[in-house]
């Protein structure tokens, strides 16, 4: 990946003002793949990054180690790469980091293939499955859910719309009988007043829509953040819509698929999605280009503003 000048200036920028360990594995993962790869450049700011991390939080430690694993892996040293990848799942078995945890089974398999060690890396790559199974299982069980709920209110609403209806209809025929002479009396007297009352509350219902979308965008997102369960059964509830055009129109996607998709929905950067999934920058672009090809869009369409006018 294509590095701006700019970009590398705001993160010395950010580096001198507040110096965090995210920020220094991003660019140890830029120079330990593609174009400036540089082993030498990588191991710094790895380093960098490890002299503070115990300042931070679990998360950050065990991509610290994975990291290092990534490193030695690179530069073949096979018995530090498997110590540090170790270290890695220890700390994301503790905090239930699937995704990550799924990332350490995966390489570690890779660096036992590398020694020719056949029976390790079965293992580990039979936990990688396994992971990779239940995290698919449990993103599946999460839209089952909001889809059952979703039918389930739709069928409730409906009830409810038709016994008002009713209601609604044998009352108005009841008030017609008995002011239906005083109505066509007054009619022409109170019409411009009608419609004017009708404007100002059509004025009022737009601005408290608005007031209540920005409100509900603000609550999916602080549960995408927070990475609440019940995340996507609540964006089904503010997008009722969405996710049904996108499973109808492509069958073939996935539930991780599905999640992500919401994400795109409510514009959020790659940095956010990194942080509130705990990726990488890397993985989110790689995730963005996987999508796109399932999709069929091209990369001159932006991806975030296709999903917003879906």
């Amino acid at each position: 990946m294509q590095v701006t000048d700019s970009i590398k200036k705001i993160e010395k920028k950010c580096l001198a003002l507040s110096p965090n360990p995210v920020l220094y594995i991003n660019i140890t993962q830029r120079f330990l793949s593609g174009k400036e790869k540089n082993l030498d450049s990588a191991e710094y700011y790895l380093d960098k990054a490890s002299k503070i991390v115990s300042k931070f939080s679990d998360y950050e430690k065990g991509n610290v180690f994975f990291y290092y694993g990534n490193l030695y892996t690179e530069k073949k040293e096979y018995e530090k790469a498997i110590d540090n990848y170790l270290k890695s799942i220890e700390i994301f078995e503790k905090n239930k980091h699937d995704e990550n945890l799924r990332d350490s089974y995966r390489f570690i398999a890779e660096v036992y293939h590398q020694i020719n060690n056949k029976n390790k890396e079965a293992e580990y790559f039979h936990k990688y499955q396994q992971i990779s199974e239940a995290i698919i299982e449990q993103e599946k069980k999460g839209i089952n859910i909001s889809v059952e709920k979703t039918i389930k209110e739709k069928e409730s609403h409906h009830q409810q719309q038709k016994n008002k209806l009713y209601g609604l209809i044998i009352a108005i025929f009841l008030v017609i009988l008995v002011i239906s002479y005083f109505i066509f009396k007054a009619y022409q007297k109170k019409k411009k007043a009608k419609d004017d009352l009708i404007l100002e509350k059509s004025l009022e219902t737009n601005n408290l829509k608005k007031q209540l979308d920005s409100s509900a965008f603000e609550e999916i997102k602080h549960l995408a953040q927070t990475g609440d369960p019940f995340f996507l059964a609540r964006f089904q509830e503010i997008y009722p819509d969405f996710i049904n055009t996108l499973t109808s129109n492509y069958p073939d996607l996935t539930a991780n698929d599905i999640k992500f998709c919401a994400f795109l929905k409510l514009n959020l950067s790659n940095k956010e999605i990194m942080q509130y999934e705990h990726l990488s920058i890397r993985t989110v672009e790689t995730k963005k280009y996987r999508l796109r090809k399932k999709l069929g869009i091209s990369s001159k369409i932006d991806l975030n503003k296709w999903f917003m006018e879906l």
